[in-house]
Formats: C-alpha cells, sequence, structure tokens
C-alpha cells in the first residue's frame, strides 16, 4: 500500500486497522484506528511473514507485530515510523521478567515463540531493521 502526499485511511471506531500477512509494503501513508485499537498488526496464522516494510508512516493506534501461533520466521524493516496516539495498557497478552509483567508499547515487535527449553528466543529466520534517531 503506498500513499501520494496527504493519503489517509480512516478506520470504523472501536475496530482494528490493517492486518499484513506475507511481504507488504507501507509507505507513505497515514492510518487512523481508535488509540485503543491496532492501526497495524499482522496475521500469525502464516508460516513466513516474509519482508515486511514500514516506511514514512503516520498512524494512530498501536502497530503490533508478533512472532507467534504459526509465525517461525521473516524480516520486518521499519524506517519513518510516527505514532500520534496509542493506548495499549487494554492488552492482555503482556512481556513477562523478572517477578513483572510489562506494558506493550504502542509500537510492539515481539518473539513469542518458545525453544524446546522454554525460554523465549527469536526464531532462527526472524530479524528486524528499525533505525534509531539521535
Amino acid at each position: 500500500m503506498r500513499g501520494d502526499g496527504d493519503a489517509t485511511v480512516s478506520f470504523a471506531a472501536g475496530t482494528d486497522g490493517l492486518q499484513l500477512s506475507s511481504d507488504n509494503r507501507i509507505h507513505n501513508i497515514r492510518l487512523n484506528a481508535t488509540v485503543n485499537k491496532r492501526a497495524i498488526f499482522n496475521d500469525t496464522s502464516v508460516e513466513r511473514l516474509g519482508r515486511i516494510e514500514l516506511r514514512s508512516v503516520t498512524t494512530t493506534g498501536c502497530v503490533r507485530i508478533l512472532a507467534h501461533d504459526k509465525v517461525r520466521g521473516g524480516h520486518v524493516d521499519v524506517n519513518g515510523l510516527d505514532i500520534i496516539a496509542a493506548d495499549a495498557r487494554g492488552e492482555q497478552e503482556r512481556p513477562h521478567g523478572y517477578g513483572v509483567y510489562v506494558i506493550n508499547g504502542a509500537f510492539t515487535l515481539w518473539n513469542m515463540q518458545q525453544d524446546v527449553n522454554r525460554r523465549r528466543t527469536w526464531p532462527r529466520e526472524l530479524s528486524a531493521t528499525i533505525p534509531c534517531r539521535s
């Protein structure tokens, strides 16, 4: 999905936004969902994400990419993601470590797969490129 100029997609109130599957590119667009819903999320019933690219994307609502259920590999490339407003406090699944549960952020890239030793690890074929602003 590629926007030109001031392209905006607004989703119905109270619903999630754009669900990605495999090899998706989202460029130069604004996606508006309700702040406590997901503006962008992935289908966890596919085995591979392929390459997911988010470039120059502005959202209202959370962005949540999970390695969960059947997802075993892929690459997520994010450059220029601007989340104007999001509220993830209502998410039921939360990372746990050091005796506490953590609230997900406005942007969540989370490996939920477990290895045979029950430790959380990235699937061997899952990687991410997310540049930080200085």
